[in-house]
């Protein structure tokens, strides 16, 4: 249920935004304001439904980290992926037809003039009132990350991440590793380390000989084993993680 209250809030709001280009439109003639309507419509679709391949596939929405993403990124992420596959651009095609389908229909029903006043007032008050960052819950409302995130509407995310990110208090791609602090002790320099609760894992440079001794211990060449860790997010590090 709260997962459906975030969809209506994006559904109003996508609503009122819509009646501004539709009316301006259908100062030419009626056609055109449809044709306008339709094209909106889709790009909004296409890029709903493929946000919501994204999350599928990675269990994260996608938010303002698309911005930081290099054109060649994206393309070698998608390539990887799989994403585009027969399968998902069949689902892509059949969302956006039953869409446009159901549009087509709804259009030749016969409205009572109060209910479409009242939803048109609804809209304009949509625009006025709800706000980008409002799209999604308020961050750590869920003890879960995952559950945060299955709430989360995706267009809503991407449009409330993209919203911070601009306004300047984007929390993922504007953030600037801190300094390191040195101390002078004699002739040699100690860095200190960080202890900045925002970067959990950034710890101070070690360039002590861990190896060496193993290199010198025995004249066969030693086993040596590289564990590379990725993903670090939320969702398993930090307070309140799931796993």
């Amino acid at each position: 249920f709260q997962s459906l209250w975030y969809d209506v809030k994006l559904w109003l709001l996508f609503s009122g935004f819509l009646l501004v280009p539709y009316l301006l439109a259908s100062l030419k003639n009626i056609s055109f304001a449809n044709g306008v309507y339709y094209i909106l419509t889709a790009i909004f679709l296409l890029i709903y439904v493929n946000l919501i391949l994204y999350y599928q596939i990675t269990l994260n929405p996608l938010g303002a980290e698309f911005f930081a993403y290099t054109t060649q990124d994206i393309k070698s992420t998608v390539q990887a992926s799989g994403a585009l596959n027969f399968k998902n651009i069949l689902f892509i095609v059949i969302a956006m037809c039953l869409i446009f389908f159901l549009l087509i229909k709804l259009k030749k029903i016969t409205y009572a003039k109060f209910p479409v006043i009242a939803f048109f007032v609804v809209c304009i008050f949509s625009l006025l009132f709800i706000k980008l960052k409002d799209l999604i819950p308020a961050e750590g409302s869920f003890k879960d990350t995952k559950v945060f995130y299955l709430v989360a509407n995706k267009m809503g995310y991407f449009i409330a991440k993209s919203y911070t990110h601009f306004a300047g208090n984007n929390d993922v791609a504007t953030n600037v590793i801190p300094e390191q602090t040195y101390i002078s002790e004699g002739d040699s320099t100690v860095i200190t380390p960080f202890e900045d609760p925002d970067f959990p894992f950034l710890k101070r440079a070690d360039s002590s000989d861990v190896l060496g001794p193993f290199f010198n211990s025995s004249p066969e060449q030693p086993v040596m084993v590289f564990v590379v860790i990725e993903g670090l997010g939320p969702s398993v590090s930090g307070p309140g993680a799931g796993v």
